[in-house]
Formats: structure tokens, sequence, C-alpha cells
């Protein structure tokens, strides 16, 4: 176990920062000189073309924007196969997203986004989650956006981003950004087949309904792929099936040349099948016994070091469901609940959401308004089987055996559950902005935004064919959230080089919680100053050197577990895991960062290398007390919630993209994170370690080490025919899957390789791949959890990632 030394970390980061420099700089000088040679030459130029941003509410060159920001435009998208966050984040240095939940290894109700290491205990989605997605600037709670040919490019914001884009984004914020449609009829049509019966239709169209004045532009698509992995039970079954289908319209006025009005609308439908994942037989795991007694166990316990290699037989679920199970888990009589329609065990939803964005210059100062509303919502079923596992002979002893459940069966062939998950958000935004010419720029603006999540968990439990009645303790539970925000911003150049921004916001976060068992709500306001302070000196005209300071808050919430507890429960709780406070307070985080940006050999090459430093204090830390005698009314476990530790982070971003030729472009990235947990009072920790206390440990779901790299090669085939190649390599460490801060069992490291190959023309382009080259089977996933076929509570359930697959891709570019 490493130990943390936060100045080494800085001077390391620094050392890494100052050689970049020198090269960048050497690099740049050597570029000066060559230009007048290379003009004379007429040789074609290679410079990329740049990519503009608006990680600050305003648009800037990628380049000049001092933060640490990973963009990529519609062409990168397609050609890098990015078509979610998951692919999305084998491209991105500090960014993670975790596609992994309990029953689940792809688009189940509980993923979240993970910048720069940082994940909770607590839920790290919807109204509580550390990190956010945005589309044209508008938050979406739920954080799905399919890349469709609607999207013009995405913006990966990394670190604090409170000042502009407000809660949600402690660790930083995704930027999803629509296509505005031309003045030109035009549009492409998409057809794609691969393997595991992959079919995918898509298409685009654009146009004007008043020349010069009203635009519009509509895209769709279908896309279905059958599973790739066999239920070793059930081989007639697969797992990993997905199906999609979105529509998106938008219309662009222009009413006079200055004033602009965005629509946006939008909606998908997913339909999946039961997800790759499993459950890891206990004789096949355990390999250690740390803390040397674990809590009484005998023998080795629990798992140690890297998992096993993955078996094909153990991914076998029951597959069991019944037209009983499909009413009760849907349309339970007699309840008050939300119903989902989903008739199979997979996942289904429908989301949707409109947004209206309006840019006007002021007739006074160059000052220019804008403003965006909108409005998101999902309705999600997530069902699946508890077990992970076949148990169609299970005996129902032990967990089933519970003496509250007398009328359980012999055998329980199924432990079915559903979780559905209601979300929705409403935001709205305006600001004034001068103009970007003058010496001292400002921005102010003021935001409110409702977030709302509701869910509701219903199990099924008995096979017999009678009819159960659903536990009325799952009543709906609903957390939600009422922001208003101030913000602004200044900027000066105090030089012709050097340029000093100073951003705050100031919070207001209502948060409002219903307690599931009595309907009651709590409620408390937390208020919070979100600043950023950055200096900029352009070291060339075609490079820049940044420093920032931010810091960011993370509103608190509410232990709704102990609310109406009578004493005789309250006091074993207490006697766990202390005494818990109703309403736990915010997390804050203080982050350094330093970079340096540039353009060289003509702007033939890009490159940004940052590094960071940080600290999080009051970490909401979850605790889970259970009681020795369970009760019969009030159950036996409790998660507690407490802001009872810190963690250190730090860490180095770099990414690169050098057009070497006309014929040959290349680009990596690499990606160093490390972060140490400092807690006491892990009491999950201490029947497995023999101790509370964390210590510089790692926070889990997230690897140290991760970067990529890929080039693309392309020429004249013929006159009017050209041909490309491509080739990337993703690499993702090793991460830690147990309690944050155990540190014992991991993944191992992931390397996925994909080719492309292909000719186009002005009107067509065909494309053969094949993704995951190697087959690479590294879990994507996983936690320790119960394994109920050997009642061992150190199992461990794993996720899979899509096996390897060849497809051919054909679009058609129309006019």
């Amino acid at each position: 176990m490493r130990n943390y030394d936060p100045r080494a970390a800085f001077r390391f980061c620094r050392s890494v920062l100052v050689v970049a420099a020198g090269l960048l700089v050497i690099a740049d000088a050597s570029a000066q000189t060559a230009t007048p040679g290379r003009a004379e030459t007429g040789v074609e130029s290679t410079a990329l073309a740049e990519i503009v941003v608006t990680a600050r509410r305003k648009e800037e060159r990628l380049q000049d924007v001092p933060l640490s920001v990973s963009a990529f435009s519609a062409d990168q998208l397609s050609t890098l196969g990015i078509t979610d966050q998951v692919t999305l984040a084998k491209f991105t240095p500090g960014f993670q997203f975790s596609d992994y939940t309990n029953g689940r290894s792809d688009r189940g109700a509980f993923r979240s986004m993970i910048f720069r290491g940082l994940t909770s205990s607590l839920s790290n989605t919807g109204v509580t989650s550390y990190a956010l997605a945005f589309l044209d600037g508008a938050p979406i709670i739920f954080g799905d956006i399919l890349l469709t040919d609607a999207i013009e490019r995405v913006e990966v914001l990394k670190g604090p981003q409170n000042v502009y884009f407000g809660r949600s984004t402690f660790a930083g914020a995704i930027n999803y950004v629509t296509r505005s449609p031309g003045n030109v009829f035009k549009g492409s049509a998409t057809a794609e087949v691969g393997s595991y019966g992959l079919s995918r239709l898509s298409g685009h169209f654009e146009g004007p309904l008043i020349s010069d004045k009203l635009t519009f532009a509509i895209d769709a698509e279908d896309s279905n792929k059958g599973g790739d992995y066999t239920n070793a039970a059930f081989p007639s079954e697969k797992f990993g099936a997905r199906s999609s289908k979105s529509v998106a319209l938008t219309q662009y006025w222009t009413p006079t040349d200055k004033l602009s009005v965005k629509l946006y609308e939008t909606y998908f439908h997913y339909d999946d099948g039961i997800g790759a994942a499993g459950v890891i037989p206990s004789p096949n795991l355990f390999n250690c016994r740390p803390g040397g007694n674990g809590g009484g166990a005998v023998g080795n316990f629990y798992r140690c070091g890297e998992l096993p290699t993955f078996k094909p037989s153990w991914l076998a679920q029951s597959n069991v469901y019944t037209a009983i199970e499909n009413q009760l888990l849907n349309h339970p009589a007699g309840f008050n609940v939300m119903y989902k329609d989903c008739n199979h065990l997979g996942l289904c939803a429908d989301a949707g959401g409109a947004s209206a964005i309006i840019d006007y210059a002021l007739p006074w100062a160059d000052t220019k308004f804008q403003s965006i509303t909108a409005y998101h919502a999902k309705l999600v079923a997530d069902l699946q089987n508890a077990v992970d596992q076949n148990v169609n002979a299970f005996p129902n002893v032990g967990f089933f055996g519970n003496p509250a459940y007398p009328n359980a069966p012999t055998y329980a062939p199924t432990f079915d559950y559903n979780i559905i998950n209601k979300l929705w958000d409403f935001s709205t935004e305006a600001r004034l902005s001068s103009a970007d010419r003058q010496r001292l720029r400002w921005t102010v603006g003021a935001s409110y935004v409702e977030t709302s999540d509701t869910q509701q968990l219903w199990f099924y439990t008995n096979p017999t064919g009678t009819i159960p009645v659903p536990d009325p303790a799952y009543s709906p539970q609903l957390t939600s959230a009422r922001t208003v925000g101030v913000f602004g911003g200044l900027y000066f150049d105090v030089t012709d080089s050097t340029t000093v921004s100073a951003e705050l916001r100031r919070q207001s976060d209502r948060r409002r919680d219903r307690i599931s068992a009595n309907s009651q709500y709590l409620e408390k306001t937390f208020d919070s100053w979100s600043p950023r302070i950055a200096v900029q000196y352009k070291l060339t005209p075609t490079t820049n050197l940044y420093a920032s300071y931010a810091g960011g808050v993370r509103p608190g919430g509410f232990n709704t577990a102990i609310t109406g507890l009578p004493a005789r429960i309250a006091s074993q709780i207490a006697a766990l895991v202390g005494t818990a406070p109703l309403a736990y307070d915010e997390e804050k985080i203080w982050t350094t960062e330093v970079g340096i940006k540039g353009e060289f050999f003509d702007r033939a090459l890009q490159a940004n290398v940052s590094a960071y430093i940080g600290k999080l204090s009051n970490q909401q830390l979850s605790q889970t007390a259970i009681l020795l005698n369970p009760d019969p009314v009030y159950g036996g476990r409790f998660d507690i919630y407490t802001n009872s530790g810190k963690v250190d982070l730090h860490g180095l971003e770099a990414d690169a993209r050098w057009r070497v030729s006309r014929l040959l472009t290349l680009s990596g990235t690499f990606g160093w994170t490390y972060t140490a947990e400092h807690a006491t009072g892990c009491n999950a920790c201490l029947p497995v370690t023999g101790s509370d206390k964390l210590d510089g440990t790692r926070l889990n779901n997230s690897p140290e080490i991760s970067g990529s790299l890929a080039a693309d090669l392309s020429d004249n085939l013929t006159a009017n025919l050209d041909w490309f190649a491509h080739a990337d390599f993703a690499y993702k460490g090793s991460m830690y899957i147990d309690q944050n801060g155990l540190n014992l069992t991991e993944t191992g490291a992931a390397k996925k390789v994909n080719l492309q190959i292909g000719v186009e023309n002005k009107s067509y382009t065909i494309t053969a791949y094949v993704t995951n080259l190697t087959d690479d089977k590294t879990y994507t996933g996983g936690q320790v959890n119960f394994d109920f076929l050997s009642f061992s509570p150190n199992g461990v359930r794993f996720g899979l990632p899509d096996k390897r697959a060849y497809g051919v891709r054909l679009r058609y570019n129309f006019d």
C-alpha cells in the first residue's frame, strides 16, 4: 500500500510540465524556422482543424481555454467509433465511465461518470451525482445521450465545473453540442450490419423552411444488437442484447442578423435483454485471509489481487419469468406505484426532452444575451435476477429460510426484482457577456434548476403460482433538489501575453427527500460559493501556459433510514457506527491545476499536458450497520451516511494529435490518476482486515493508468475515390472493485484494439471494421457481494465487455 506524499506528487507533476514545456517550445521554434521553406516549396498544408468549445459559456478555441478539456468533433467521434460514454472514456484522459451495476454490465439504472478517480460510496447518479451530462449547456439528470448525427461535438471538462455548470459538477462535466442546420438541403443515410445480429439504420436531413431565416433538421436511428454471451444454464439464451430507437428535430430561426433561436426536441427508447453479468463461484475465488483472522472465518475467505480469468460456465442465470411475475413487477395491484411496461428480464426505458436556446446581440456596448431553457425526463424499468446465478434446483435454505418468510417454497428458482426510476429535470439560465475583443471582458448570469429522482424497488420471490403481496415498505423513494445560482466572470489582459480570469458562483441548493416508511419529507437548504481563478501566459504565438485554482461543492443529504426508528434500534445502530446525523453536510473540493497547450509545425501538431493536485474534505461515507438480531418490523441492515473522511488526489493528463503528412495522422492520450483516502469508522472493513481505518488507499472503479494510441491513413485510390484505414489501441489499468479503501480485489488491465478500412468519395463511404480484435474479456467492473450459493458475504459479481465483432457500414451523403 503506497503512502501518499502531496509534496512529492506536486514536484513530480511540476517536473513533467517543465520538461513538456521545454520540448514544446523547442518544437515550436523549429516549426517557426521551418515555415518559410514549406511555403516556398508549395507543400500542401497539414494544419489540423480547429475545435471551438463552450467550456466557459462562450465560444473559445480549445487550445486557448485554461482548463483541462478534451473535445471531439463529429468526424473524430465516427473515426474512433465513439457511440456512448463507455467508448468516450477510452480516448479521454482523466475520465472513466462505470457501466457495471449489480446485475447489469451495460445500460442499467446506476451507471456513473468518474472524473479523476473520484467515486462515492453514496449514489453517484441522478440528484446525488459527482458529475453530470449537459446537452447544449442544459443539465440532463439521467445522463444518457445517444451519439447520433444530431451531435456536432462532445466536450469533456475535468475538475470542478460548478462555476458555470452548477450542481452535480463537483468532479467534472460532459457537454454534448448539437448541430445548427444550414440553409442548403442536404442529408445522409447510414446502414450497418455486423456480428451478433447487429443492424443499424440512421438518417439525417436538413434544409431551409424559409430561405435565410428558418432552417430545420431531422435525425433518426434504429439500432439493434443480439447477445454475444451464452447463458451456460440455458444455451439457447444469449446475454448482452441491446436495442435503441431515437428521433431528434432541430429548428434554427434567424429573423435578423442579431437574433437566433434554436429549438431541439428528442426522444429515444431502449429495449435491452439480460446483461452479461454473473458471479464467480466462491471455490474458484478465495485465496487470502486479510487481517489474519477474518472475524472468525476458517481458511481463506477473501479474494486478493486480480480476479481469475473468466470461464463461460460462470455466466449461468435462471431465466424463469412468468406472466404472474410480469403482472406483479410491472403493475402490482393495490399499490400506488410507478410502472414502465417491460415484459421480459432486462431493461426498458423511454426518455426525451426539449430545449430552447436564444442568442441576441444587444444594440448597446457590444453586449450579448444568451439563454437556454430545457426539460428532460426518463422512465426506466430494470428487471433482473438478484442472484445472478442458476438456482433452479437451489434448496431454499439460509437466505430464503428467514423466519420472516414462513411461506417461502422449498426451492427458489427465481428471485427477481424491478428497479423503476422516474427522473426529470427543468432548467433555465440567462447570461450577459461583453464582446471578446475588449481588454476587460465579463460574463454575468443566473440559473434555476429543478431535478427529481423517484425510485421504486419490487421483489418477486414466490414461484409456486400463488400471488404474493409486494412489501409495502417499498413505496416510492423520492430525492429532489431545487437550485438557484448566480455567477459571473472577469477576464483581463494584463499584457498582450498574460490574461487573468476570476470566476465565482453563489448557489442555494434545496434538497428534499421523502421517507418511504411514512411518506413524510425531510428538507434542508445548502448554500455555497464556488470560485475559480486562472492565469494564462502566451509563451509563444501558438503556445499557452496556464495555472488555475478551483473549488467545488457537492450538496449534503439525509439519513432517511434512521427516521422514525424506535430507541431499541437506534441504540444498536449508534453502537455500531456512532451517532448518525439526520442531515449530513456538503463535500468540498479544492484543486490546483497547471498545464501547457500548444500548436506546432504549422499547426500540424496539437499537444496538451496538465497536472493537478487537490483535496476533498468532509467526504460523505456510507457505513452499514448490521444488527445481530434483525428486527421483524424494521429489518437488520441500515446504511448510514457521515462526513468522516477526506481524499487527496493528484494526476497527469495529456493528449496530442499530429498530422504527420497528408497521408498520416497520429493521436494519443495518457492519464495518470491517483487518489488517497483517509477515514476512520469503516465498519465494513473491520471484519475483513481487522481495522476500521483507511490511510492512503485508492478509491475504487477507476484505474491509476489509462491511455490510447490511434493512427489514420488516407490517400487517393483513383481520381474520384479515396481509401482510408484506422487503427486504435486503448489501455485501461486494473481497478479495485471492493469497498472503498480495502484495495484487495481488482479486475486486471484491459487492452482493446479496433481496426477500420474503407473507401469514400463525395457521395459514398464504405467501411469494414473489427472491434476488440484480440477478444479481450477483462471484467468491466464488479463488486464484492453476497454469494447465494455458498452463502459467503464476500462473493464477487462481475460484468463483461462486448466480444470481438466484425461489421460493414455504408454511408450515403446527398445535397
